[in-house]
């Protein structure tokens, strides 16, 4: 197996529980022959295993301890449970007298693998190591994911676009953008509350469908910590936050424009749109204004400036009647 194979390639590190030296010598010797790079520890009772997993971290813990083989795999898994550093190290027994019920005591006692003959260490071992290996591995990306998991929670934090994290429909986290867009004073105040109760009418079971889903976008009618309505406008990823699975989700109110929609018509309607200039219809707007105003006052007059352009009909023929407007 792939796994297997890349041990040939990748240094480790064998803790020798056994009360003979040399057998952990001639351990480390017959590895290195075949081309490993091993490095072996011995370990000749409890204490000084502690002692040693105190000072390295070693990819497997190799047991061959005689009758007292047990009870070091009981004393080794309750110092895994306070020690994560040991937490995950497979334990690898060798015990050539092994019956089955021995077998079955050692698995039972947290024991990766059982060996029962001499020439099985060599390939057992390299298996055990490459599972040592991955745990490795996995704990160190486990890390790196947690320091770039912090990186981009200080940057949400600092956001100016609303997130939230939601997990079984409650909200678990929010950063200042989303609790002003939702009206709320601090995170205490929507901390374990449903993201349902505050969607309105039949934004509800929308909503509802759309949590199911691991990412979206929607807009749902949403109320606000004043009691008012806002249309929201909400794009949703799988995420996980503190380690455990959620929704991550982004939120923006969705404002009507119908300000900006009104001046744009107001505009095309009274200008020329190849020039920018005011049209016929603003004049005739513009008399209109006027003989009403002196109309309605009994006095004043008003006076209208006619511009002729010079030859019209020759460049109307050229133009048209649009251009010459």
């Amino acid at each position: 197996m792939i796994f297997v194979e890349s041990v040939e390639h990748s240094p480790f590190s064998i803790l020798h529980v056994t009360g003979s030296v040399n057998d952990s010598i001639a351990l480390r010797g017959e590895l290195r022959n075949a081309g490993l790079q091993a490095g072996v520890t011995n370990a000749a009772d409890f204490d000084a295993v502690r002692r040693e997993l105190a000072k390295t971290a070693v990819d497997v813990i190799y047991v061959e301890y005689g009758d007292n083989t047990r009870e070091m795999l009981v004393a080794l898994g309750e110092l895994a449970a306070k020690e994560p550093a040991v937490d995950g190290v497979p334990m690898v027994v060798y015990d050539d007298a092994a019956t089955t019920e021995d077998v079955e005591a050692y698995l039972a006692a947290g024991a990766f693998l059982v060996i029962g003959d001499e020439s099985l260490v060599d390939p057992m071992l390299r298996r055990a190591v490459a599972v040592g290996l991955l745990y490795k591995d996995r704990d160190y990306k486990a890390a790196q994911l947690a320091k770039s998991e912090l990186r981009c929670q200080k940057l949400i934090d600092g956001s100016a676009e609303p997130v939230a994290y939601i997990q079984d429909g409650l909200h678990i986290y929010a950063n200042r953008a989303y609790l002003d867009l939702l009206g709320f004073e601090s995170i205490d105040e929507l901390l374990e509350e449903p993201i349902l109760d505050l969607a309105i009418g039949e934004s509800a079971g929308r909503l509802k469908a759309f949590l199911k889903k691991e990412e979206g976008e929607e807009t749902f009618t949403m109320r606000a910590g004043g009691g008012h309505e806002i249309d929201v406008m909400v794009n949703s990823t799988a995420a996980s936050f503190d380690g455990e699975p959620c929704l991550q989700i982004f939120a923006s109110q969705v404002k009507e424009a119908t300000d900006d929609i009104s001046d744009q018509l107001e505009y095309f309607a009274r200008r020329d749109l190849l020039t920018g200039l005011y049209n016929r219809n603003y004049l005739f707007e513009q008399i209109e204004a006027r003989r009403a105003e002196i109309e309605a006052e009994q006095e004043g007059s008003g006076a209208l400036l006619l511009l002729e352009i010079l030859n019209h009909e020759e460049i109307k023929r050229h133009i048209g009647t649009t251009g010459m407007d």
